[in-house]
């Protein structure tokens, strides 16, 4: 059995603590949330597609608005996520600080993703 030393217990719960911070935020639960209920309105029109559309009590017109909304939802729970966490770290270390041009800088590395930028095309399209 391998023991650690305090130092190193020190560090991980430090790590844990930092880990925590981000995935307690309600703004983290919130995206998680929107993106179980996108991947099972998409299961379920996976299934009505599947079966060639002939449930016979399905109005799939429904259906159709169902995900676009469980879309737009995790779409814009996905910015509000974005936005919260560089505002965290605005008021923790303030607007010209190293994490803050750190966060942006990563942001930015992501929008060199194609399906980045067309998550963001699409949620600009949808809310205007």
């Amino acid at each position: 059995m391998y023991e650690i030393n305090e130092s190193e217990f020190d560090a991980y719960v430090a790590a844990i603590a930092a880990y925590r911070a981000l995935t307690e935020r309600t703004t983290y639960v919130m995206l998680q949330r929107n993106k179980h209920a996108l991947k099972a309105t998409i299961a379920a029109c996976s299934n009505v597609e599947r079966m060639g559309g002939s449930f016979r009590l399905l109005d799939q017109q429904t259906l159709g608005v169902t995900l676009t909304n469980e879309l737009l939802n995790w779409l814009a729970a996905g910015t509000l996520y974005i936005e919260n966490n560089a505002s965290s770290i605005r008021s923790q270390f303030g607007e010209g600080s190293d994490e803050l041009r750190r966060f942006w800088n990563a942001n930015s590395r992501a929008s060199q993703f194609e399906g980045f930028r067309f998550a963001e095309a699409l949620r600009d399209y949808a809310q205007h």
